[in-house]
């Protein structure tokens, strides 16, 4: 195992994947929350690693590091961070990171931002807030050297686990037991890492990585970092995405593996390209107009994303078709070339928009097009519109449907989503209705099915 050094300790780390044959290969560097070492990644890992290299080190006191003997810093662990992308010879790097680690990630975004290409920031806080401690896991890392972490898990699982996970997967929480059994982790290292998590906040800096792709994962089960501190998180970054999951609560991983795994990839498939940038002159919050500067919708849900299916039915490949077709054609009507609309779309083609456009309100027909396209790129670069899921029945077709772009004043990337429910006629789609969710498109799918 290979060692990063630094004046006041040594980290081990380990470098996997990619176990496929990927071009322009990314890097993830993954930080690991309180009294866990890098085996902990032991979920997300392997969904990782099929298409980007993961470094994954142990933080101090943990794994094969070196022992924390006294109380930590952020600057610390940041410290430790960035010795371990210098051993590997990395000079930026994708950042995720868990519960501490992602304040730990927040820190290194912060004081090093030109060696951070986006950020993952999972089931974690800005800090700032004197809570009272959990008391289960309190308990359980005082007793923890005294009787050994198999006689104190069933003491924390409740902190850290859902209700469903722990009723109905019990299997997982015995993996998880077994993997923590032979962690290793110095009996004082809850306490100095705690340290570092005392003197966390990043609340007044926050809006310092505007323009940084960020990611904000948080369950909504979790009881040891409630939500609503993922959403003032996400509230806090301009342009940053908030994904949050149902029925999971802090060991994201364990309860909603696949939703977590699908989040984390769409993200660095976003962000490949992503290079590592300087914080934006003016990227206080109060002080930029953009319209477009909001999060990502805060009821987004990993589960919705898990569920990415663009239709395979007849109409599911055309309209996928003629979205394809209309993205190219936007910077053609903004500049005033006569751009015929796709044969699939009717000639009264409507567009209506909903908060939290940029430019709520309804467009008709081709001239209503171009006026939208318009309205588009005075306000967005990069823009465009993707089809993410497709539910058909007969003529009946269910869309669920993404606006993405970068807005022009702001320079942060930001995305919404919407439904619209149509009928095919004649060989061209006629919208029955848009809706603020996809949810509400699918109610109407369901009733006009039942007629």
């Amino acid at each position: 195992m290979p060692y990063a050094t630094t004046p006041a300790s040594r980290i081990s780390y380990t470098i996997s994947g990619p176990s496929e044959e990927v071009e322009d290969q990314q890097t993830l560097l993954m930080i690991m929350g309180l009294a866990g070492s890098g085996a902990m990644w032991f979920r997300l890992l392997p969904h990782v690693a099929r298409r980007h290299r993961a470094i994954v080190f142990d933080n101090r006191g943990t794994g094969g590091s070196s022992p924390a003997h006294r109380p930590l810093t952020m600057a610390d662990m940041v410290g430790d961070a960035l010795a371990v992308l210098d051993a590997a010879g990395v000079q930026t790097a994708h950042v995720i990171g868990a519960s501490m680690g992602g304040m730990i990630a927040q820190h290194l975004a912060l004081e090093h931002r030109e060696r951070v290409r986006s950020l993952v920031l999972a089931c974690t806080t800005a800090g700032g807030r004197r809570e009272r401690p959990n008391l289960r896991l309190t308990a359980a890392a005082l007793l923890r050297p005294l009787v050994g972490p198999t006689r104190t898990f069933g003491l924390v699982a409740p902190a850290l686990y859902s209700p469903r996970t722990r009723i109905e997967e019990s299997e997982r929480l015995s993996e998880d037991m077994r993997i923590r059994a032979a962690d290793r982790v110095g009996a004082l290292t809850p306490l100095m890492q705690g340290g570092a998590i005392a003197g966390h906040d990043t609340r007044s800096r926050l809006h310092e990585l505007g323009g940084l792709p960020t990611l904000v994962v948080h369950g909504l089960d979790d009881r040891l970092v409630p939500p609503e501190h993922g959403r003032e998180l996400a509230g806090s970054i301009p342009g940053a995405r908030l994904v949050e999951i149902p029925a999971a609560g802090h060991l994201l991983a364990t309860d909603a593996e696949q939703e977590v795994a699908t989040a984390v990839l769409d993200h660095l498939e976003r962000h490949r390209a992503a290079p590592a940038t300087a914080p934006r002159a003016g990227s206080d919050p109060s002080v930029e107009p953009s319209a477009f500067r909001r999060p990502i919708g805060q009821s987004e849900t990993a589960r919705a994303m898990s569920e990415k299916k663009v239709g395979h039915g007849h109409h599911g490949q055309a309209m996928r078709e003629a979205s394809e077709h209309f993205n190219e054609n936007l910077e053609q009507l903004v500049a005033g070339e006569d751009v015929p609309i796709h044969p699939l779309w009717a000639e009264d083609v409507e567009i209506v928009n909903f908060e939290p456009s940029p430019f709520p309100g309804t467009y008709h027909g081709h001239d209503g097009l171009v006026q939208w396209a318009h309205d588009l790129f005075d306000e967005l670069t990069d823009a465009r519109i993707d089809m993410i899921e497709i539910r058909e029945d007969g003529d009946l077709v269910a869309a669920r449907l993404r606006l993405s772009g970068r807005g022009r004043a702001s320079g942060a990337e930001g995305s919404f989503e919407w439904g619209a429910l149509f009928e095919m006629h004649d060989g061209r789609l006629i919208r029955v209705s848009s809706d603020p969710t996809y949810e509400q498109t699918l109610e109407r799918f369901g009733e006009r099915r039942a007629r």
